[in-house]
């Protein structure tokens, strides 16, 4: 997946033989991507439960990807990040704050992961058609 972005200007997605979308990477990112992925790490002992209401005010429709005691990983939703400037500076005062966080960064879904949202839709779409044939055949619910 990073030669595609190394080497494409222009990428498109197929899935059951059809086109499900074209464009440059940064517009599929916008488009189809779920957000932004942000880490965030602290020294041992903390207690993250701390500062989980102020991250839940910052990012309000945050979801929590995986999470163990000295990490937790968060996907954010593009529309919580107005600006990346924003964020950054919002992400600073909470480090200053808080001097327990050691590190976090943040990425934008990978094209990788784009290809998995699709093939995710794409089997979902048939287990749905599947339970609909058997609706019909009177096979189920």
């Amino acid at each position: 997946m990073e030669e595609i972005e190394a080497l494409c200007t222009r990428l498109a997605i197929m899935a059951k033989g059809s086109l499900k979308c074209l464009g440059n990477i940064q517009h599929l990112n916008n488009k189809y991507g779920k957000g932004y992925f942000l880490e965030i790490k602290w020294k041992k002992g903390f207690d993250f439960g701390r500062i989980q209401s102020e991250i839940i005010s910052i990012f309000p429709d945050m979801r929590i990807n995986e999470q163990n005691p000295e990490l937790i990983k968060l996907i954010i939703p593009q529309k919580n990040v107005k600006s990346l400037a924003d964020f950054f500076s919002t992400m600073e005062k909470l480090v200053k704050d808080n001097p327990e966080i050691e590190e976090y960064n943040l990425n934008q879904s990978s094209i990788e992961q784009l290809f998995i949202e699709f093939a995710k839709i794409h089997e979902y779409i048939n287990f749905i058609n599947k339970i609909k044939i058997l609706q019909v055949l009177g096979l189920f619910g």
